[in-house]
């Protein structure tokens, strides 16, 4: 595999209120005003403790004893060979007594997040580096995902043989809507690596160019010795960057000896080129990506950025060359669920519709070991008792609650810190695992000895980039 750079440490920090109403007690706030402290309507009896997470832009505040669900991750970084990020401080505003507080923390699944494959279930897009997800669509529905332009992109699972590709006919498209201004990027392509490295170029690729014109490659088998390229462009002047929803579609037509290529944007003919080419192809693997291309060969056929910038909807493949009917059907669907059924009988069909409950847990092919959760480990320290070493988290999701032994709760107005560690495994990590979203079920939960108080905050989509 290729080792690509990661960025080194990093560091979040996440605050932890706590504050205690002793019996009859007067409440002493010490300087600390985050946690907020309440006594029931004519009671002196009934105090509350509070634990506030705070973490990126998101607070995450508790009151035991119940439950708190929280958003978004408390581990905002990707993994690198680095460790140790700083996650929760808990301060107390008063003395407890000489109590002790048991903390803990739980994985309970961990799988990379997916867009589903309507017509072949078993080859979804798996997304990098936080894909936004539940976007508006075409439709006004939120069958579309966002992609950043600079990391963002998604491939499947499986690969494409690149000589079946090259021996049939077919056609490739999705809706875009390409942020005003933006640099263009990669529609979808297939690529020679599952991941976001160069290699010998994309094959096909369609992609929109810095100025706004849509584009697509294609590159034939020669007869002879000569490279056989054919590209089709929209017409000179438009520029799709309008921030507004657009179709487009390649139809790729196979003969013995020629192929016919189409381009279709908004479903109208923009653009077609025939070219005499062999029916075959060189057989080596290859996978579909979405939002991003490899650039390599196209210096001079529009000069693209590899990562686009902007939404998607709607990708599909199928295995015929459609009509221009059929593709102005596909441009004019008037719902998702329309859209969706016009292309039932796809080889490929991914909406980009599921938020991250849509996971994928079978091995994944190209990564070492097949699980990625293997790859990437957690650690835990609560004050100066380390609870657990770094553990893959694999291995963490059948260990339950972890640590079992407490540790002093602090006097008033002191702290102790709970340290997260987040890094890669220091031996075998594969650098196909980089930025996959690592969507794991976290638990973290603390108990008051001597009393019945609990509580406990849960992350069920946190997202852990790999």
């Amino acid at each position: 595999m290729t080792w690509r750079p990661r960025s080194g440490p990093l560091f979040v920090t996440l605050v932890v209120g706590v504050a205690i109403l002793v019996l009859g007690a007067a409440v002493t706030r010490a300087g600390w005003t985050t946690a907020q402290v309440a006594t029931a309507a004519n009671s002196a009896k009934t105090g509350r403790l509070a634990f506030t997470h705070t973490y990126a832009s998101t607070t995450c505040v508790g009151t035991g004893p119940s439950d708190t669900a929280c958003a978004d991750s408390p581990v905002t970084t990707a993994a690198s060979s680095s460790s140790a990020q700083t996650l929760d401080t808990t301060l107390s505003n008063q003395t407890t007594g000489g109590g002790a507080f048991t903390q803990q923390v739980q994985v309970t699944s961990c799988a990379p997040a997916a867009f589903t494959n309507t017509t072949t279930s078993g080859d979804p897009l798996l997304s990098r580096s936080r894909v936004t997800r539940n976007v508006t669509d075409k439709w006004g529905t939120t069958s579309a995902a966002t992609f950043n332009g600079t990391s963002q992109y998604a491939a499947d699972v499986v690969s494409t043989s690149t000589s079946a590709v090259a021996a049939t006919s077919y056609t490739v498209g999705l809706w875009f809507k390409a942020a005003p201004g933006s640099g263009g990027g990669g529609l979808l392509s297939l690529n020679a690596s599952p991941v976001d490295t160069t290699s010998s170029g994309a094959n096909p690729s369609v992609y929109l160019d810095p100025t706004g014109r849509v584009r697509a490659r294609f590159d034939g088998v020669p007869i002879i010795v000569i490279p056989v390229i054919l590209t089709v462009a929209s017409g000179s002047g438009t520029d799709y960057r309008d921030g507004q929803w657009h179709h487009v579609a390649l139809t790729v037509s196979r003969s013995i000896l020629t192929t016919d290529l189409r381009l279709y944007v908004d479903g109208a003919v923009a653009d077609s080129a025939l070219g005499v080419t062999l029916l075959v192809g060189t057989g080596s693997a290859a996978w579909w990506h979405v939002g991003w291309t490899d650039t390599t060969g196209l210096l001079g056929y529009g000069n693209p950025t590899a990562y686009f910038t902007g939404s998607l909807s709607g990708v599909f493949r199928t295995t015929t060359a459609l009509s221009a009917g059929a593709v102005s059907t596909l441009a004019g669907a008037a719902s998702a669920s329309a859209y969706a059924t016009a292309l039932s009988g796809a080889q490929h069909l991914w909406m980009l519709a599921e938020g991250r409950t849509a996971t994928y847990t079978p091995a994944i092919a190209y990564v070492t070991g097949g699980n990625p959760c293997a790859l990437v480990r957690l650690g835990w320290t609560l004050g100066s008792t380390s609870a657990f070493s770094p553990t893959a988290i694999a291995t963490l999701t059948g260990s339950g609650w972890l640590p079992a032994s407490p540790a002093a709760a602090p006097a008033g107005g002191a702290s102790h810190t709970l340290t997260t560690s987040y890094s890669r495994v220091p031996v075998g990590y594969d650098t196909d695992v980089a930025g996959l979203e690592l969507v794991t079920v976290l638990g973290h939960r603390a108990n008051l000895s001597g009393t019945s108080w609990r509580l406990l905050f849960e992350w069920t989509t946190a997202v852990l980039l790999g």
